[in-house]
């Protein structure tokens, strides 16, 4: 009987020991894989974030970010670039996919058919940050503030949707050529087509060489 019994005591405590040794392996492996997965996620980033440096690097000279105007008007301070011309952006409301793919067409439409070589326009990015934050009702103000004037269309991502939405004046007159707006705003539609595109365009040769002399 004694046997026995010390039989059984060992045949349990061997599945114990195997049980114990089995439950070390698994977590062991699941906290490799927990390891491998986390660098991984930082290797992402860091590729992300480095192409995204790379590919706004070009556009960083005539940078301006609309959200920080506001502060800048409040105190009457002039700081370095990036330069900003207008009020904080408000996000617009919400509008329909059919209608937002049917402002897109037909500013890509007028882009063809009125747009001459040289002439000015205003590029609305279509990114997808860019597009959620309300480019296509941008674009719409665009295009009721310049008429048939300027062609307002949009385009791929410019690389700073993160900053969005993202507005591109393209026009060879004025103090600053083809000058990218971020942070956009329904509210700044008229700032900048006032400054870039129409008289306001005095108003800033006037304000760069101040505010660069700071």
């Amino acid at each position: 009987m004694i046997s026995e019994a010390t039989d059984v005591l060992v045949a349990q405590l061997q599945k114990l020991k195997a049980e114990k040794m089995e439950s070390k392996r698994i977590k062991k492996e699941e906290k490799a894989k927990k390891k491998a997965a986390k660098m991984m996620m930082m290797e992402c980033k860091e590729s992300s974030s480095s192409e995204s440096s790379s590919s706004s690097e070009s556009d960083c000279d005539n940078v301006m970010n609309m959200k920080e105007i506001k502060t800048k008007k409040t105190s009457n301070t002039c700081q370095e670039t990036p330069l900003s011309l207008a009020l904080p952006v408000t996000v617009p409301v919400q509008i329909s996919e059919k209608l937002e793919n049917k402002v897109i067409e037909n500013a890509m439409l007028k882009d063809l058919t009125l747009v001459e070589e040289g002439s000015k326009k205003i590029e609305v990015c279509m990114g997808g940050k860019c597009k959620k934050s309300g480019a296509a009702m941008l674009m719409e103000n665009f295009q009721k503030a310049v008429g048939e004037e300027v062609a307002v269309v949009g385009c791929k991502c410019m690389g700073k949707c993160k900053e969005g939405p993202n507005v591109r004046v393209l026009s060879e007159d004025g103090a600053m050529a083809n000058p990218l707006c971020t942070g956009v705003g329904l509210e700044d539609v008229d700032t900048i087509v006032a400054n870039f595109l129409g008289e306001g365009q005095r108003l800033f040769s006037v304000m760069v060489p101040a505010l660069s002399s700071v």
